[in-house]
Parts: C-alpha cells; structure tokens; sequence
C-alpha cells in the first residue's frame, strides 16, 4: 500500500487486520500521521489497553502489533527504515508497589514477571516491564514471533446485534469482554505482594491478586472475503466423568466485500478422541456477510487423559481455507469425604493432656473415571497444634478410578492444654481440588488410676506371687502396664517387676526365705503411676515334702491288702497331689507301687502270693516330692475255701425246656452263685448256666422235646467253682402239632346222614408217640357262623379218615386235632365245606 507498510497481519483464526488509520476515537492515528516526516509516526494493526485498580495501585496493560520507524524516512525511498513489531507493557506510573518485588502478570497469551523498581514503580520504559519483538528496520515478519496470537475482538465480534461497528473488532472507546485467548483466559490478572485484592480461584480466593476481563480494543478488518473463529482452541481442562461440559466457539463471516462463505464441512479431525461430540449452529452451506454461527464441542472424558484433538471447520471460498480448533481435556477423578460423611467432624472425645490418642481414620472415595493422587495433608486452625499426622496411616498415593476405589488417611489427637480443640485436615490432590475434615476433640487434666484392689501375696521358695484387682478408675488415659515392687519393711527390695496391662498376677523372685514381705502393685498410664496397693505380709521358705500318713492299716484278702490310712497335718509347702502304696515283703518290695489321688483314704494291692506275711507303706507327695512312709501291721492273704455241693437236685420236664431245683450246700465257703451243666449221652449241651448267689431252681430252655437230659449243679465261691452235684434226668415233652386237614366229602343220599373227614399226621407229634386223633364237625350258617359242634371219639393213632353221623342236615366243615401222652394238641385249619346227608 501506499504507506510502504503491510497491507495486514492475520492470526491463527483467520483474522486478517490492516493498519487502523482512521483517526480517533476508532483509531490511534492517520495515514497523515503514520507518515510523519520526523519519523515519529506509528500505526496500530492491533491494540489491546486494560486498567487495573487495587486499593492504592493502579496498573496500565497494553498488548499491541504495530508499525513504526527505525529512522526518519529516506527522502530518496532508498532505504526502507521502516519496522514492524508485537510488544505487550504494564506501567504503574505513580507508584505503590512493594519497592523491588515481583509481580506476575497473566494475560490471554501467557504469564511474565515485572519487578517494581526501588521506588515500588513500574514505568513504560525499557527499564520497565515491556517485552516486544526485535525491531529491525525494513523487517516486517520478526512480529510473527511475538507473544501476541490469535488478536482478541470484542465476545459480540461477527455477532448482529452488540458488534464492534462494522469493519472494525473494536471501537477503542469502550471496555469490553473479549475472546480469542488460545488459552481460553480473556482476562489480565496481576498478583504480588502488598495487593490487597482477591482474585477467584478454581480451589478458592487467590489473595494478593487483581483481575479484569474488561479491554479497549483497537483492529480493523482486512477487505476481502474472510472468515474467523472466536477462539482457535477449546481447553476444557479438568472435568468429572458427569455432568459432561459445553464449550463453544464463533465462527462468523468477516468479509467486507459482501461475500458469502461457503462451510463445506465441520468434523474432528483423524486421531481425536471420541470424548469430545461435536454440534452446535454451525452447518453445511453458505454463511452471509456478517453473519455468524457457533461450534460446539461436548467433552465427556472415559478415563484416557488427557484427551486431544481438533476439530476443522473446512470452506471452499477463496483465500477462506479451513479454520482449526485444538481440543484438549483431561478426566479428572472426584474426591469425596466418605468417612465420616459430610459435614460430621472427626470425633477424637477426651484425651489426657500430654498424651496421644490412637489414630482415627478418614476413608477417601473417588467417584470420578481418573486416578486421584494426594499431594499434601495439613492440619489448619487455631487447635492444630494439638493433632498430630506423624507416624499416622495413609494409604492416599493413588487412589484409583475403579468403584468403591478408595484410600484410609489417619489423624491423632495429642492435646497439650485442656479443653475442647478444634482443627480441620485439609487434604489437597493433584488437579488442584481440596477436601477439609473438621476435627474435634477435649483435652482433659491429666489423672493417674487409682490404686489396684484386692492385692494377694502367696509365699514361694525364695518368691513371692501376688495377685490383684485392676482399678475401676483408670484415669484420663488406658493403662498400660503395671509394677510390683517387693517391700522388706520400708526398704524396696530389688528391682520392680513390669508387666502388661492385662496381667492380674506376677511371680518376684531372688528374695530371702525366713524373710518377711510385703509386695506392692501400681497401674500405670500415660499420665503416670497409681498409688500403691499393698499385699499382705508373707515369709518365703524353702519347699518341703508333707508329713506322714497316720494310722496306716492293712487287711489281708485273696491275694490282695487293703490298706486305709489318715492324711497327715502337715501337707508341706504345697497341696498333697496324691498318695503311693507299695507292698513289702519283709525288705523286699513286692509288685509297682500304687498311685492315688489325693482325696483316697484308701487302697487294695493286688497280685500278691497267697501265705506270704506283708506290710503295706503309704507316702503323700506334693509338688515337692514323697513324705516319710506310714507302715502298717503285717498281713498274709489266704485263699477262700471252696463251698460245698448242693443236694436234693431235681427235674421238672417243659415245653422244650426243663426246670431244675436244689438246695444249698451247709458246708464250706460262702456261696457266690450256681452253675448248672446240661448233657445228653455224656454230651455237655451249651455252656454252664449261672444263678444267683440266692436261687434255688433255674429254668433250662433251648432243649429238644423227646431228648432224654441230665442237669448237674455246683455252687461257686470266692474261692472257685465246688464239685457237681448228682444228676436228674429229665425228657422234655409237649401236645403234637395241629395234623393237616384234608378235603372233606358229602354224605350219600338216603339213610343216616353223614359226611367225611380226612387228614394227615402232624409235622411234630410234641416228642411222644401220637395216641389218637379227634374229629369234630361244625355245622355252618350260610353266614359262616358255627351253629353246632359234633366231636367224635377218639380214632386211632393211624386213622387217617373218618365218616361221622351227623344230627341234622347241613353245611359242614372238619378239624381234626392229635392226642398224645401230654394231652390234646392244636385244632387242625377247616375243612372244604360240605353237605351232611
């Protein structure tokens, strides 16, 4: 152009800017003035002027790219002093900063330090804060490298109604939210010390900070046709799983020319990750002159961090070209309090001062689809002092995403003073986000137990054993063990004993026997130890045997002695456990000595040799060893005799059985009881069988009927078995069996009326002969019932038949029933029926 400079500059987001030469308010000059001959002329493509004001400091902010002279202008043209470049400047020009601190300063493109100089100002100087391109002269591209990109235009930019006027990004009259930072920060914030405002803060107030999202923007719009986007990126940041989050960008048709842009396509790129959902109003087609439409893009992170790509708005209209916007976002985790649950405090009661309570725990969850990772834990408030982190469980490296992931964080209350203490743990994580924990507890005075009851001393050899009580009242603290210190009147007597805090009883040993002692036992605490509890006086002595059993006495029996005795006064220095019994012969032990408990006052020796004198000698023993051996009287076992035999034995004849009597034998020794053996032709039937000491019969079963016996009986004693008596002889009998009924058949017409039965034998005839047989005939009703008997006389022992005279006529049937020499045996089954006739 005409003014020798470039005709525009265009950012990332397809903004192409001229130089502004439209004179104030709209532009910082003219072509007139751009063109000075001095070569003090300058000329703005884009500026961006912000104010900020703290109680007592006022800061300047200027972002511009600009073009100006290296030199006055060559009259000749042959030298092209002119220059272009990006420069960004915060002044303080009247002061109030702390002199020679650092301040930082964060805009839409970055952060840069600025240091107040001893007078705590910061002036538009190069010795100021102002960073800028290299200027050379006839360079126009070294302002491409600069800090400033994309160029910020009013949020209404592109926009119908609330635009910058037409042509322009900007009026440079009036302060104005802005978009286009590529970091999605459209503001200028300033922190450092001696601010007394506050800034906000993703994890809270951010303190010693000012801020403004408020520009004067200068730019105009290169002619042509030209599209831009609002913002070539979308930083999404750190988002939960739910709810997703909405970003949007403006994409707007700049031309000035009355072109209408062509959108040919609006779609990620390849390799961006399907996290991000692409919409909003944006579609295929023509976009008119002015118009504009957003872009929007929906991230809902899955757990793969950080999630990257683009998304490219593509146009086919010449010098258009295709705008891009980079994604990025990353899946954060969400912390939460899960124990205890918000807003509950962490409950530590009272606790002595001067002590330290056991940990409680804080259970961390995490609802998010990241891992969470815990970078710090402190404790804040006017009680922190008195909580304690060290030596505390934390498990809270990493805390994963899976469900029910989770971690244990642990907190002590060590209070120094009492009284109620409040504090809060502040657990902060990696994405910046913070959980707080009240903590609450009492510090109390600190009391030590009281003193144990009930103690107990027990002399030992060279030892005392003690036991005790532990005290209802332990205090402010646990107790944690206890000592025993052994007294010889007020003299402690070696060192004291440590025991445990569940012992109930300790043994001190290395004392004196024959010497008296007193043993005292103290709880003690974290505060401290208890009052005494004083034990009874005791002597130790050394361990001795008990005395010996008294009046030993021994009764001789079949090779056997009891022996009883009494338990000696004096038991020793411990309980009797039990007693021994040897047998002696003479000197001679006889047999293994015999063990009793102690509760035996008595005892019987076996195995001995019958007519052998012995004596008995019974010791006591304790834990110790054997007393002395009471001896008692001589004795010499004897055999019992043998008894006499029975007499008057008879037999009585059964049904398979036989009973046999007898009478006691006079003579010899006492009965015990009676064997009786059965034989059958010098045959012993079975083995003996036995009476008591008191019968005088026994029934004898399991014989055969018509087998002759012979039944001996001997009577027994401690002694043995006597001799047999003589025998009886007996045959077991019985009535025969019922005979089997054969078919019966109807008397013969005409003359006396009969009818005819026929049987067989029976299948046992009861051990006797069968004598007879004897028929009766029942006469039936039509019902079944028996109306009348007829019984014959008896038929001989080989009639097999009979034909009987009946009394009257009708239906008949027979059973026929065997005679022996016991008697009549049982009724045969009926007969068929039959008619008398």
């Amino acid at each position: 152009p005409a003014t020798g400079f470039p005709s525009s500059y265009t950012d990332g987001n397809g903004l192409s800017l001229q130089p502004c030469l439209d004179g104030l308010p709209i532009c910082s000059t003219t072509a007139a003035g751009l063109l000075a001959a001095d070569g003090s002329g300058e000329g703005f493509y884009f500026v961006a002027n912000a104010s900020l004001n703290d109680a007592a400091v006022s800061f300047r902010y200027h972002s511009a790219l600009e073009g100006a002279w290296f030199a006055p202008p060559d009259p000749t043209g042959a030298v092209n002093n002119r220059q272009t470049f990006a420069r960004t400047q915060i002044s303080v020009p009247k002061g109030g900063l702390v002199p020679n601190a650092a301040y930082t300063v964060t805009d839409p493109w970055g952060s840069i330090v600025c240091t107040a100089d001893a007078n705590g100002f910061l002036l538009n100087t190069a010795k100021g804060c102002r960073t800028q391109t290299t200027a050379v002269a006839g360079n126009f591209t070294n302002a491409l490298g600069g800090r400033i990109g994309p160029f910020l235009t009013w949020d209404t930019f592109g926009q119908a109604a609330g635009g910058p006027p037409a042509g322009y990004i900007g009026d440079f009259v009036t302060p104005h939210v802005v978009t286009g930072s590529p970091t999605g920060f459209n503001k200028v914030r300033i922190q450092g010390p001696g601010l007394t405002s506050s800034c906000a803060g993703a994890a809270g107030p951010i303190a010693s900070c000012v801020e403004t999202d408020l520009f004067t923007i200068q730019g105009k719009v290169q002619p042509g046709a030209s599209a831009a986007i609002s913002s070539s990126s979308l930083d999404f940041g750190n988002v939960p799983a739910t709810p997703p989050v909405t970003k949007s960008v403006t994409y707007s048709n700049t031309s000035t020319d009355g072109t209408s842009v062509n959108i040919t396509a609006i779609a990620p790129s390849a390799g961006t990750s399907a996290d991000y959902g692409v919409g909003g109003t944006c579609t295929v087609g023509l976009l008119a002159p002015g118009a504009s439409c957003t872009v929007s893009v929906t991230y809902t992170p899955t757990g793969v961090s950080p999630d990257t790509g683009s998304v490219v708005v593509s146009s086919d209209t010449p010098t258009i070209g295709d705008r891009t916007i980079t994604l990025t976002g990353k899946s954060v985790g969400i912390p939460f309090i899960e124990t205890p649950a918000p807003p509950a405090a962490l409950v530590f009661g009272n606790q002595s001062q001067g002590t330290t309570s056991p940990e409680n725990i804080v259970v961390v969850g995490n609802t998010g689809v990241a891992n969470l990772t815990l970078v710090s834990r402190a404790l804040l408030g006017t009680g922190a002092g008195h909580f304690s982190l060290v030596g505390t469980t934390n498990t809270c490296g990493t805390i994963g995403a899976d469900p029910g992931a989770g971690c244990e964080t642990g907190v002590a209350f060590a209070p120094t003073t009492p009284g109620l203490k409040n504090a809060t743990l502040r657990l902060t994580f990696s994405d910046g986000s913070v959980l707080d924990v009240p903590l609450t507890g009492s510090g109390v005075a600190a009391v030590a137990p009281d003193a144990p009851t009930s103690v107990t001393a027990t002399a030992g050899n060279a030892a005392a054993s003690v036991a005790w009580t532990a005290p209802v009242n332990t205090g402010t603290s646990a107790i944690t063990g206890y000592t025993v210190q052994a007294f010889d009147g007020a003299t402690a007597v070696g060192t004291p004993l440590s025991v445990a805090a569940t012992a109930v009883s300790a043994t001190v040993s290395g004392l004196t026997n024959g010497t008296t002692y007193t043993l005292q036992v103290r709880a003690v605490s974290a505060v401290g130890a208890s009052p005494a509890g004083v034990s009874n006086a005791v002597v130790p002595i050394a361990p001795a045997p008990p005395g010996t059993p008294t009046g030993v006495t021994a009764t001789a029996g079949n090779a056997t002695v009891s022996v009883t005795w009494t338990a000696p006064v004096d038991t020793g220095t411990s309980a009797i456990t039990g007693y021994t019994v040897q047998a002696f012969d003479g000197a001679t032990v006889a047999g293994t000595p015999l063990s009793v408990v102690a509760t035996a006052r008595s005892a019987t020796v076996s195995g001995l040799t019958n007519g052998t004198s012995y004596t008995v000698h019974v010791t006591a023993v304790n834990a110790v060893g054997a007393s002395p051996a009471g001896v008692s009287n001589a004795v010499t076992p004897q055999a019992p005799p043998l008894p006499g035999t029975p007499t008057g034995v008879t037999a009585t004849r059964g049904n398979a059985s036989a009973t046999v009597r007898w009478v006691a034998p006079t003579t010899g020794g006492a009965v015990t009881g009676y064997q009786v053996k059965v034989s059958t032709g010098g045959v012993q039937v079975g083995a003996l069988r036995a009476a008591a000491s008191t019968a005088r019969s026994l029934v004898i079963t399991g014989l055969r009927n018509g087998t002759t016996y012979s039944l001996q009986v001997r009577a027994v004693s401690a002694g043995g078995a006597g001799a047999f008596s003589a025998a009886a002889s007996v045959r077991p009998l019985t009535t025969p069996r019922a005979p089997v009924i054969g078919t019966a058949t109807p008397g013969v017409a005409g003359g006396t009326i009969t009818a005819r039965a026929t049987w067989a034998a029976p299948a046992s005839n009861g051990g006797t002969a069968i004598t007879g047989y004897r028929v009766r005939a029942l006469r039936m009703s039509s019902t079944g019932a028996v109306l009348g008997t007829t019984t014959s006389a008896v038929q001989p022992s080989t009639a097999r038949a009979l034909t009987m005279t009946l009394p009257v006529l009708g239906q008949y049937r027979f059973t026929v029933q065997a005679v022996n020499a016991v008697g009549s045996g049982a009724l045969s089954a009926r007969s068929n029926l039959v008619a008398g006739r």
